[in-house]
């Protein structure tokens, strides 16, 4: 019965067992290529081997009717893979497609990869690769997109990359890739759909006959040293969506060179356009109104862009960022602004503009975020901005403005990464609503005429790390409550008339790194601990009766010290005084005790 059994089960474990898969052709070309390259993140190696058949390992796809078992895809992205690429991913000779994609790879490129004659797609980027982009990669005759973006390349553009007439997809950015654009470039590659070269080292004109690849939807050619003027026959790539030029030195003079933008009206698609960040002057035309429904994105940031902003530039009805910081931009503040009810990023510091701002700035309920600061504007902060309910950045600093600051300001709560009013000339006092910013990170009212006490409530904004409050007139003692403000870590109270002891909660502030009383009127002993112990990371200076605190701060003693002190010892003396007194007294009678026998 015992023999039966035994059979039984050794009949069951035969038939349970997976029948082992010899491992042949690609299989074997697989195995080499997982033993070179070591993975830091996840062993995906660990399932190749010989109990499925390698078509079905992971990250890797077959296909084809005629040979059903050839390796036709290699996905191998994001697996902390390190090492160099095996040159014997070359042998897998039916690959269309190979993504090694956000891994640890550095070295060359191995040559043999352009022995791929089927490659369709080729990923290698966010490695470390370095060298030159092989020559030979020009034999691939088939490869619709070459992605080698986020490396450290070197070198120029093989010339025989030119001759990949059907790539759709060329991706180079984030190298050290220093090459010129042949000018016939749009003859060469005219399928191209997506051309990417931002961040690199490329040199010479923007070739006009980019227009000729006719199907371009994408251009990036930020951050590089492309001069010259931007080509007006841009404006014929009708699927253009977007057209990235930015961080170059990209020149306009004149009407004549700011063409292109009458132009672009006929890129029907287009949605983003960067110009930022180059040396174009001249007046901005009223064209830039007629640009494609679809537009969203315009980025004219640091050129030397003079005369005033256009009143079409309202025609622009689905704006979302508008970008003009950084020029030469003078007179008022465009009313037809308030028309762009989709804008959620507006941009205008650092210009010479003039004026009020516009009323018409209420409608603008879309705003997350609003740069005014640097400018030459005037009159009252307007109650309306408090309409603007999902702003998260209010930037109106260095300008003229006058006036209290409006409460309505206070009632946007969304108002969280910074409200800057520096730098202007504002009155009155911080009104209590203050303490409605519960989310605010940053507050900055320094240098304005703004005076009486702070209010208590400036404690609520519990989520303050940066508060400046000085150049004011302020006067009073700091409040208790600011003992709530757990997360400060820089606060800055100078150039007022506060007045009182130091309060001892400021030393308990754990993040508090940098903290400014200096010329107030404050008095009395200064704590010890926290910031206090931090000479680099305290000034006091301008308090004429403080005193005591951390000998970092090299303070006089205080004179409570000294009364301690004269405590102590009066008593003392006294005590041993009257002690003589009895001493002697004592003595006498003695002796009187003793003239008597």
């Amino acid at each position: 019965m015992s023999l039966l059994l035994a059979l039984l089960l050794l009949m069951c474990n035969q038939a349970s067992s997976s029948p082992s898969i010899p491992i042949t052709g690609d299989g074997k070309v697989l195995r080499s290529l997982a033993g070179q390259l070591p993975s830091q993140q996840t062993n995906i190696f660990a399932s190749w081997n010989d109990s499925s058949s390698h078509c079905r390992w992971p990250g890797v796809f077959c296909g084809g009717h005629k040979h059903p078992d050839r390796v036709i895809g290699l996905e191998l992205d994001s697996l902390g893979l390190t090492g160099s690429i095996p040159p014997s991913t070359a042998n897998l000779t039916f690959l269309r497609y190979l993504n090694f994609a956000d891994n640890r790879l550095h070295g060359d490129i191995p040559v043999g990869l352009c022995c791929l004659a089927r490659l369709r797609h080729l990923n290698l980027s966010k490695n470390s690769l370095q060298g030159n982009i092989p020559t030979q990669i020009g034999n691939l005759k088939n490869l619709k997109s070459m992605v080698l973006s986020d490396n450290s390349l070197t070198g120029s553009i093989p010339s025989s990359v030119w001759n990949l007439s059907s790539l759709t997809v060329l991706s180079l950015s984030d190298n050290q890739l220093n090459s010129t654009l042949p000018m016939n470039i749009g003859f060469l590659l005219r399928n191209l759909q997506i051309i990417l070269l931002n961040n690199n080292q490329f040199t010479g004109p923007i070739p006009s006959s980019l227009s000729n690849a006719s199907r371009l939807e994408q251009v990036q050619l930020t951050k590089n040293e492309f001069t010259g003027r931007i080509p007006e026959s841009l404006g014929s790539l009708s699927s253009l969506q977007c057209l990235h030029l930015g961080m170059n030195f990209l020149e306009a003079k004149n009407s004549n060179d700011w063409k292109f933008i009458d132009a672009l009206a006929n890129s029907t698609n287009l949605e983003r356009l960067d110009i930022s960040y180059n040396r174009l002057g001249g007046v901005l035309p009223s064209s830039v109104g007629n640009l494609s429904k679809e537009f969203q994105w315009l980025d004219l940031r640091y050129n030397q862009i003079s005369g005033r902003i256009p009143e079409e530039i309202a025609g622009l009805g689905g704006l979302v960022g508008l970008f003009m910081q950084g020029n030469q931009f003078y007179g008022p503040i465009p009313n037809s602004l308030g028309m762009l009810h989709s804008l959620q990023g507006l941009v205008l510091e650092d210009n010479y503009l003039n004026g009020e701002i516009p009323a018409s700035f209420a409608n603008l309920t879309s705003l997350i975020r609003l740069f005014l600061g640097n400018n030459e504007l005037n009159g009252s902060i307007p109650s309306i901005l408090g309409q603007c309910q999902h702003l998260e950045f209010l930037s109106l600093e260095e300008n003229k403005f006058t006036g209290r600051v409006p409460i309505e300001i206070f009632t946007i709560t969304s108002l969280s990464v910074g409200l800057l009013l520096f730098g202007n000339s504002l009155t009155g006092p911080l009104p209590l609503d203050v303490g409605s910013l519960k989310a605010l990170k940053t507050f900055d009212v320094s240098n304005n005429n703004l005076s009486g006490e702070l209010p208590k409530t400036l404690g609520d904004c519990l989520s303050l790390e940066f508060l400046n409050l000085s150049g004011n007139s302020f006067h009073g003692s700091i409040p208790s409550t600011l003992e709530e403000l757990k997360g400060i870590q820089n606060l800055d109270l100078s150039r007022n008339s506060f007045s009182g002891n130091i309060p001892k909660f400021l030393e308990e502030l754990q993040y508090l790194y940098y903290l400014n009383l200096s010329f107030n009127s404050f008095s009395g002993e200064v704590p010890m601990n926290g910031v206090f112990a931090n000479e680099s990371g305290i000034s006091l200076l301008g308090n004429n009766q403080l005193c005591g605190g951390n000998r970092v701060l090299k303070l006089p003693p205080c004179s409570h010290s000294k009364n301690k002190r004269l405590q102590v010892l009066i008593p003392t003396v006294v005590t041993a005084f009257i002690c003589l007194v009895i001493l002697v007294l004592c003595l006498l009678k003695l002796k009187k005790k003793i003239d008597k026998e």
